[in-house]
């Protein structure tokens, strides 16, 4: 663990260790991580949060709990058609997403899934011209 000795908003060396519940908000659902411990400036109020603090806030997180039970289902007890309607469900979610992060997850969870972006149109595609 790194011991911070100034805060890096003001400059003051009065940094405390505390553990106290947080309570923060996402996408307007609140939420509390109970005795988190973290680093706190009581000159300015800056928080700093080690990799341990942010590990549970992001846990703890409504938005980060909805993305991995969407995302990481285990898909060796599903079938091939629910797997099929999970592609197809993910591929219209990509397709509406403006989040960078959000997209790379969909996509990933789409390869963990046998998906090859665009490969069942090109499949198409080709039996169309092998029949006529």
């Amino acid at each position: 663990m790194i011991q911070i000795t100034r805060c890096p908003t003001c400059g003051s060396k009065h940094i405390k260790r505390v553990r106290r519940d947080v309570t923060l908000e996402s996408r307007g659902e609140a939420y509390t991580v109970r005795a988190l411990e973290f680093e706190e400036c009581p000159d300015c109020g800056e928080k700093l949060y080690d990799h341990e603090a942010m590990q549970k806030l992001e846990a703890a997180s409504p938005a980060y709990r909805r993305s991995r039970a969407g995302l990481h289902k285990r898909i060796d007890a599903m079938t091939p058609e629910q797997i099929a309607g999970e592609v197809k469900d993910l591929r219209a979610e990509l397709a509406k997403s403006t989040d960078m992060g959000r997209k790379k997850r969909i996509r990933s969870a789409l390869r963990r899934r046998g998906h090859r972006g665009g490969m069942g149109i090109r499949a198409k595609q080709s039996e169309a011209k092998t029949v006529g």
